[in-house]
């Protein structure tokens, strides 16, 4: 259970990273 929380983090993390990227490169495209 420990592990999947660690992993929980990573992926929380990583996804929110991708989503800034997204609305960054969005905004600077447009």
């Amino acid at each position: 259970m420990q592990l999947f929380t660690k992993y929980r983090l990573e992926i929380t993390l990583l996804v929110l990273y991708a989503s800034l990227f997204a609305i960054g490169y969005y905004w600077w495209w447009n």
